[in-house]
């Protein structure tokens, strides 16, 4: 089982965050942005619906509710799965963004935000652990990104992933959740093995998944 941080005071940070209330507060947000060179993303709506169904909320449309709701899941939301486009920039890791309908959302709109406490955010989308190899010792991605807002463990990538592929991957590791004792590093080891058995030849598939924090 692997999880990784950043720094090790961002570690700190996770272990020392607020309280969560007791009652579970979660979302599920997912974007199917069209842009020229932007594959479609079917699969991220059917990965949408069936996160929002095991974590007994409805799933937002950011083309619908706008880029709003998402800045707001950042600080109110136990739990947060995001389905939708990723891009990392190799020049300027600080505008790292998710792709959305109206305004992209970049790594520094996210990481200035602070007072969360969150247990975990799913981030579906391509390359939002990936960190320039020149800047390898910054950890300055969106990944980390959530760690500073207040989530205590984050899901990220590490390079960009299929829609179908990511579809896969995320209704087995809520599967792997409900008997991982909602520890979610444990969950997603248990996720890699399972998902390796559809995608064996392809370690860029199963090997993709990266958790960060406790």
């Amino acid at each position: 089982m692997s999880s990784y941080t950043p720094t090790v005071t961002a570690l700190h940070h996770a272990r020392a965050r607020g309280a969560a209330p007791d009652r579970m507060e979660a979302a599920v947000v997912h974007a199917d942005v069209r842009r020229p060179g932007l594959s479609e993303l079917p699969a991220a709506r059917r990965e949408a619906r069936a996160a929002a169904d095991r974590l007994g909320v409805e799933p937002l449309d950011l083309a619908e509710c706008g880029r709003e709701a998402l800045i707001a899941a950042l600080l109110t939301c136990t739990h947060l799965h995001m389905a939708l486009h990723a891009v990392a920039d190799q020049d300027d890791p600080g505008t790292s963004r998710f792709l959305l309908p109206d305004l992209d959302l970049t790594f520094a709109e996210i990481a200035a935000r602070r007072g969360g406490w969150g247990r975990l955010a799913y981030l579906s989308a391509c390359e939002t652990t990936y960190t320039p190899r020149a800047l390898a010792d910054e950890s300055i991605h969106l990944t980390s990104a959530f760690l500073l807002v207040g989530f205590s463990g984050v899901i990220g990538t590490l390079w960009r992933v299929p829609d179908a592929v990511a579809e896969t991957t995320a209704r087995v590791f809520y599967d792997a959740l409900d008997t991982a004792r909602d520890e979610p590093a444990l969950a997603l080891a248990r996720t890699a093995r399972l998902v390796r058995v559809h995608y064996g030849d392809a370690p860029a598939a199963w090997a993709a998944h990266h958790h960060v924090g406790i």
